[in-house]
């Protein structure tokens, strides 16, 4: 072999080497979105489920508003999520994991509501830089519009988490009526907006 042939050999599996590598990775990010998108997908239908049986359960208490207004949010992330959900094949009803999470949740909640509390707190809060992290891999388009719509979306999956985690933490701190009217403002600001299209 002459040392051209041999140079354009090393030189052409370099960057075959390079071309698969750089395949493998945005398979791989593409992958950790549908995972990402997934884990919140279940994420908001345990939450749906979790904080509608808290709004029946607390409707007559004093605490009744900020659960019920806890379910408002979630319906509109139901509404909001869903063309999201199916363009991406992902399931936005609870798995048979996610209905035993709820009934276990339920259960430590109805035994020691404040650690409950407590942890569904520091648990959102952590939370928020995976969504932020879901925002970052979300999949570009070559339509503007749609790119539009989607950086949209996930704006506000992100503020959706960031508005829970400060609204528990009122909460947490017996200022259930003001987490109820944080909350609240979120959703009729969010409702009074547009639906977004898909």
């Amino acid at each position: 072999m002459t040392i051209v042939r041999k140079f354009t050999l090393m030189a052409s599996t370099l960057l075959l080497t390079a071309l698969l590598s750089a395949c493998g990775a945005q398979e791989t990010t593409h992958e950790e979105f549908l995972s990402l998108l997934d884990y919140e997908a279940q994420n908001r239908a345990f939450a749906y489920q979790s904080v509608n049986r808290m709004a029946q359960k607390t409707a007559a208490e004093d605490t009744g508003p900020f659960w019920q207004a806890y379910a408002d949010l979630e319906a509109l992330n139901r509404q909001r999520y869903e063309p999201f959900l199916t363009k991406y094949d992902i399931a936005a009803q609870a798995r048979w994991t996610t209905r035993l999470r709820g009934w276990a949740g339920g259960v430590v909640g109805s035994l020691f509501p404040e650690t409950a509390m407590g942890i569904m707190h520091r648990a959102t809060v952590a939370y928020v830089p995976k969504l932020q992290r879901l925002a970052e891999l979300a999949p570009e388009s070559s339509d503007n519009q749609e790119n539009a719509e989607v950086a949209k979306f996930f704006v506000f999956v992100v503020e959706q988490e960031e508005v829970q985690a400060e609204a528990l933490r009122l909460f947490s701190q017996d200022r259930a009526t003001q987490a109820a009217a944080h909350i609240a403002g979120f959703v009729n600001l969010h409702t009074q907006s547009p639906k977004l299209s898909q």
